[in-house]
């Protein structure tokens, strides 16, 4: 009888806790999952920014005036993967 009783406790805890899984899941509507960035325009856009950035800061000779510019250029850079052609 205890075996029972335990057996049916074990039982009613496992549908217990995977009901509370599979309904506690956050849905996600792939049909509103949306990035600006994702867009072929809004990366060429950045691309070009990018390339506008990079003839200015190359342009100007590197000092401790202006090292913050170059800094951050070589992140974006790096961050964007950059490659000519």
């Amino acid at each position: 009888m205890q075996n029972i009783k335990y057996l049916i406790l074990l039982i009613t805890i496992l549908l217990i806790a995977s009901a509370t899984i599979s309904f506690s899941q956050n849905k996600i509507n792939r049909s509103k999952l949306y990035s600006d960035f994702a867009l072929k325009k809004s990366r060429q856009e950045y691309k070009n920014e990018l390339n506008e950035k990079i003839k200015s800061v190359f342009g100007k000779e590197l000092s401790s005036s202006n090292e913050d510019e170059w800094k951050s250029l070589f992140r974006e850079v790096g961050l964007y993967y950059y490659r000519t052609g």
